[in-house]
């Protein structure tokens, strides 16, 4: 059996992020250690390749994501609690989330954004998700031939990203009512040298009409207009033959 890397063999990017987030976030100091042991050496590897690639480099682009991280993880976890507590949320608007999240540029660099990204690797939960993507979603993909998806709700073209590597004669379409989640998936696939296979596309998919046999996967409730609309699409996807893959973005454990 392969050993389990301990914290001072961590490799560089990892490191750095462990560091940070030890000095800044004490609460989530043994974060990184609890993933290792979950996960082993591949979630090791799997992580720091997407720090190296993503931020080539520059260490104080890092530790920004992760304070944002950081920030962004305490905020679900006391929304949770209150939730918890109350058994309501806190009654908004869809127009009210809208600008003070998907359009508000400093909520979705420096909190939102990294914080999704980082927590597909530091959420167990979510890196559970990722792998059932790749060992069951993409292989299905694979097996029939796709050439063309959508990645609806796009967050930080994590997932387009993952898409595109795997099915490398594909091409994709991310759709999502933030510009700001656009440009970061933009930026991304650049990192990944994938830009050139895929077309955002800004606008609410609820009032969109795509191709009817399609690969898609993603969705967010957050960047739809609530459950009627979510459960309204859901049967007209159904009725259409879509394969789809729906992931939430929410919960920190």
């Amino acid at each position: 059996m392969q050993p389990e890397p301990s914290a001072a063999a961590l490799p560089p990017n990892l490191a750095a992020l462990e560091s940070r987030l030890t000095a800044r976030f004490p609460y989530f100091a043994k974060v990184v250690a609890k993933r290792v042991e979950d996960f082993g050496p591949a979630w090791v590897s799997d992580f720091e390749d997407e720090l190296r690639v993503f931020f080539a480099g520059d260490i104080p682009a890092l530790d920004k994501a992760t304070d944002g991280y950081g920030v962004f993880a305490l905020d679900a976890m006391k929304l949770q609690k209150r939730f918890d507590k109350e058994r309501q949320y806190i009654p908004k608007t869809y127009a009210d989330v809208a600008a003070a999240v998907y359009h508000s540029p400093t909520y979705m660099f420096d909190l939102y954004l990294p914080g999704i990204l980082l927590s597909q690797f530091l959420w167990h939960h979510h890196y559970q998700q990722l792998t059932f993507f790749r060992e069951r979603f993409v292989p299905r993909a694979q097996a029939l031939g796709a050439r063309s998806f959508y990645d609806v709700g796009v967050g930080t073209g994590f997932y387009s990203k993952e898409m595109l590597q795997a099915l490398p004669d594909a091409r994709g379409t991310g759709c999502d009512i933030s510009e700001h989640s656009l440009g970061h998936t933009e930026r991304m696939l650049q990192r990944w040298g994938l830009s050139a296979r895929y077309q955002p596309r800004r606008g609410d998919i609820l009032l969109t009409q795509l191709p009817r046999r399609l690969h898609r996967f993603g969705g967010s409730a957050g960047a739809s207009r609530g459950p009627s609309g979510i459960l309204a699409r859901l049967v007209r996807d159904a009725a259409a033959g879509w394969r789809r893959l729906y992931h939430r973005r929410d919960q920190c454990a």
